[in-house]
């Protein structure tokens, strides 16, 4: 193409057009962002200090290398001077810098390749069960809430299970600890992991499986990032609880498990409740369960004397009395075997609190549904109701008299008919036993 040719390219007012130094930033601004921390493992090639105090590098691999760039404050902290041929692995931030058009990692540290190969084969490892859904929160089982049996798999040696059996039997004192005894540290370690897991799966009753260690070095918790050891975990038949290490130590172990403490104490303050916040909750749901009895009480006491006191159904009269008097009786049964019972009940509230949690959505239900049949059939009851469906009664004028037939009136008697929303006063100018009245010519009364 010509120079003039290309002056002569159309551009449109709509086309965007950046600058070297736009693109630039925007590289920039995306890489770091992208990337804010990553690790890199290679081998150093063309290293040089600067007089300035930077160090320079390249990091390589068999295809392809990446500039490295470690500022004087980080250099300073590097515990080994880096030299050509040294396998390490680069921690930092991936940038790009316009001046001479390079993608580079600003390092801030620097590992020897023999620690930077556990690194990569931890990464190798948890990629591969990442991949195969084994760390997904959907395949993570819950922890029972009031657990009976606890398993611990640790060494029997160390003040870790001291720890936990302190702490469950401070905070739970109802579970059963089953102590599981392991290695957790050097060669033979994950093997003797894989058969305690082996043997708590062989027995019954087991809520919940804690795998604990104390502290240490990466060295001495590695036997939990190696894969067989993982998969026992994964592979468990109870849900397992992981407490290895230190706060900042995180194994593979952990990122399989159904739920990861920080401290071995901490996986035991996971595995159960503490009790006196349990029987705070079991007062309350007594307390709250008395409430909504008491209402429900209160409702049928008036509906039941609100029919009591109607002069449509003086028949019924004795049979609610006899009702109430059985129902008066039972409260005060029920108040006493409260008093009398209430000391052992709370004291034995673990139990109460599992059995409490099996039932008390399934009787509340069927107390509701109860209660509300009961209270249907009352309302069936309740005078207003009847007379809205279009029947009334006939007292005698004063009122004081119910008439429930036609022999208790006479031809010229003056009567009250009584509707739901109100009365109306009569007199009698015939009556008829038998078929109910029809006006026709025959009958007409003059």
């Amino acid at each position: 193409m010509r120079s003039s040719d290309w002056n002569d390219s159309p551009v449109t007012e709509n086309e965007d057009i950046y600058s070297v130094s736009e693109i630039a930033e925007a590289l920039r601004h995306n890489l770091e962002t992208e990337f804010p921390s990553v690790r890199i493992i290679g081998e150093i090639a063309n290293f040089k200090a600067h007089a300035s105090g930077h160090y320079y590098l390249t990091l390589r691999d068999e295809k392809n290398l990446i500039r490295i760039v470690i500022f004087k404050r980080n250099a300073y902290r590097l515990p080994f001077l880096p030299s050509d041929g040294m396998q390490v692995i680069a921690s930092g931030r991936i940038s790009f810098y316009g001046g001479t058009g390079q993608t580079q990692l600003i390092a801030e540290n620097l590992v020897r390749a023999g620690k930077g190969a556990s690194e990569l084969q931890f990464r190798r490892t948890l990629q591969k069960l990442i991949d195969e859904g084994a760390t997904g929160i959907d395949r993570k089982r819950a922890i029972p809430r009031f657990p009976e049996k606890i398993a611990v798999i640790t060494s029997l040696s160390g003040a870790v299970i001291k720890d936990i059996s302190n702490t469950l039997a401070r905070r739970w004192p109802l579970a059963r600890i089953v102590r599981v005894p392991a290695e957790v540290q050097g060669a033979t370690a994950a093997g003797s992991i894989i058969r305690a897991f082996e043997e708590t799966d062989s027995m019954e009753g087991i809520d919940c499986v804690i795998l604990a260690r104390g502290g240490g070095s990466i060295e001495d918790l590695w036997a939990f990032n190696l894969e067989e050891t993982a998969r026992a975990v994964l592979g468990s038949k109870y849900p397992v609880i992981t407490g290895i290490g230190h706060e900042i130590d995180t194994t593979i172990c952990d990122y399989v498990s159904d739920l990861r403490a920080p401290t071995p104490t901490a996986a035991a303050e996971l595995a159960a409740p503490e009790i006196g916040q349990v029987k705070n909750d079991i007062a309350n749901i007594i307390r709250i369960l008395g409430k909504i009895a008491d209402r429900g009480s209160l409702r049928r006491y008036n509906m039941l004397d609100l029919v009591m006191r109607s002069s449509v159904f003086p028949a019924i009269r004795h049979r609610l009395d006899y009702g109430m008097l059985q129902a008066d009786e039972k409260q005060v049964r029920l108040e006493n075997w409260w008093k009398g019972n209430r000391h052992d009940l709370l004291a034995s509230s673990g139990n109460l609190c599992v059995r409490l949690d099996r039932t008390l959505i399934d009787r509340l239900g069927f107390v509701k549904e109860k209660t509300a049949a009961r209270i249907r059939m009352l309302e069936g009851l309740y005078p207003l109701s009847i007379l809205k469906r279009g029947y009334s009664f006939c007292t005698s004028d004063d009122g004081l008299r119910i008439i429930s037939g036609t022999d208790n009136i006479g031809k010229g008697d003056n009567i009250a008919v009584n509707f739901h929303d109100g009365s109306a006063f009569c007199t009698v100018k015939d009556k008829r036993k038998g078929k109910m009245w029809r006006q026709n010519k025959a009958s007409k009364i003059q």
